[in-house]
């Protein structure tokens, strides 16, 4: 469980990087593509069986 909440927080930190305008002008809308951007990623980190 511990290896996923670093995986997310990798994936979190990751976004962030590229959209720090967006995180500076828009909170709202960089939290919601920053979710969508995670979950992209979760689910197809967890497809290719790397999440087992």
């Amino acid at each position: 469980m511990l290896d996923l909440v670093k995986f997310i927080k990798g994936l979190e930190r990751e976004f962030l990087e590229g959209n720090k305008e967006l995180y500076d002008s828009d909170r709202l809308e960089f939290l919601r593509k920053r979710d969508e951007f995670v979950s992209e990623r979760l689910g197809s980190h967890r497809r290719n069986g790397e999440g087992e």
